[in-house]
């Protein structure tokens, strides 16, 4: 994080103004950052006039540069026109981070039921959903949509999953991802499932180059920066599941504490405001386990690639990351290992990284849980 991935990025771009790109980042001011730096490349995005969608459809027929968020890109209709265009123009993908390959659909067991037994949908052999209901108008269109895309997923009679085109890398002329610990990302077991082949690069001294750094050097420093508390309210966080998202259902008698505790950790060992603080909490218990004088400095817990939260110095993680379960298993039952470990490091890292320490600031971090901050010392220190 903060190599220059993005930065180099843009600069590719601008010395290769006779080639088409597809710019894809996780957030709106992303968005405009991308438009404002590559002035000659002429960005769109699409808007919302008539559709997000058609406008996608129009800007690519018309060959223009396109920037979006990865929420928008992973609802679109990727249809055989779309894979025809893409292709025809010789489209360049660029994924500033890597992509949600595999997310589970938030629908009511009783919605799904209802769609299954009316016969508008059916399930494969292999899970795959097919809309049978070409006619279907209603508040499940975005279901029929991911269904006629083929990429909605039905697993083990419990669970709908959408899941990543495999078909539509190729269709592009290069295919660029911009992020770091891609071991600890799906997007890597995705690629493993697939036998999609990839090299991996660093950024040194403003220039791609081949393989992995080690950072040691970099990692020497931050030592000096980082200063991770290990005072007694870590007691909370002791055991491999303490502050896991079943950790906080299943103690909610006790759940009220790490979150104490960092209002004691901001007010009492740190002396922070509001403006110079973040914590993370799971989104589900943001409101229940409210931080008071902080209410402000919360920062979801997967956050990365903003440059939003530069100016804080004094953090509190407190949750512990698990993978979900389903989505483990889908990968697992097809023979791909997944990491737990690298995928928690992963999202850790790039949380802490959207603090002061990306402009080499001195940062104090709180991680109650013995796992997490486990894994980051590992990190820090070159043991992982």
């Amino acid at each position: 994080m903060g190599s220059g991935k993005t930065t180099w990025a843009i600069k590719e771009m601008n010395e290769h103004l006779d080639e088409r790109y597809l710019y894809v980042t996780p957030y709106l001011e992303e968005v405009e950052r991308i438009i404002a730096a590559c002035p000659d490349l002429h960005f769109k995005q699409p808007d919302d006039k008539f559709s997000k969608y058609e406008s996608f459809r129009k800007l690519l027929s018309e060959g223009e540069n396109i920037v979006l968020t990865h929420e928008l890109f992973s609802r679109l209709q990727l249809t055989a026109t779309v894979y025809k265009q893409l292709h025809s123009m010789s489209y360049n993908l660029i994924l500033d981070e890597v992509l949600d390959v595999i997310i589970p659909i938030q629908e009511t067991k009783q919605d799904v039921k209802m769609l299954f037994d009316s016969g508008a949908m059916k399930a494969d052999n292999h899970g795959i959903v097919q809309w049978l209901d070409k006619s279907y108008k209603g508040k499940h269109m975005e279901l029929k949509i991911r269904a006629e895309s083929k990429t909605l997923i039905w697993f083990e009679g419990t669970l709908l999953m959408w899941t990543f085109p495999s078909d539509i890398l190729p269709v592009f002329s290069s295919v660029t991802v911009l992020t770091y610990l891609f071991d600890g990302s799906h997007m890597k077991n995705y690629f493993d499932l697939y036998h999609i082949e990839y090299q991996i690069y660093h950024i040194h001294d403003g220039r791609l180059t081949l393989g992995i750094d080690t950072l040691t050097e970099e990692r020497c420093l931050l030592q000096e920066l980082i200063t991770v508390y290990k005072g007694k309210l870590n007691s909370i966080g002791e055991g491999d599941y303490a502050q896991s998202a079943h950790w906080f259902e299943r103690h909610r008698q006790i759940a009220h504490v790490p979150v104490n505790n960092a209002y004691n950790f901001f007010r009492r060992v740190c002396g922070a405001k509001a403006d110079n603080a973040m914590y993370a909490i799971f989104k589900k218990y943001q409101k229940r386990y409210k931080i008071n004088s902080y209410m402000t400095s919360y920062v979801p817990c997967n956050s990365r690639a903003t440059n939003a939260y530069s100016n804080r110095t004094f953090l509190a993680y407190l949750v512990n990351v698990f993978d979900n379960p389903y989505v483990m298993k889908w990968f697992m039952q097809q023979g791909v290992e997944v990491s737990q470990e690298q995928f928690a490091l992963s999202q850790l890292v790039q949380w802490i990284w959207r603090s002061a320490i990306r402009n080499m600031q001195p940062i104090t971090v709180y991680i109650p849980s013995e796992r997490m901050r486990t894994l980051f010392l590992d990190w820090l220190y070159c043991k992982a």
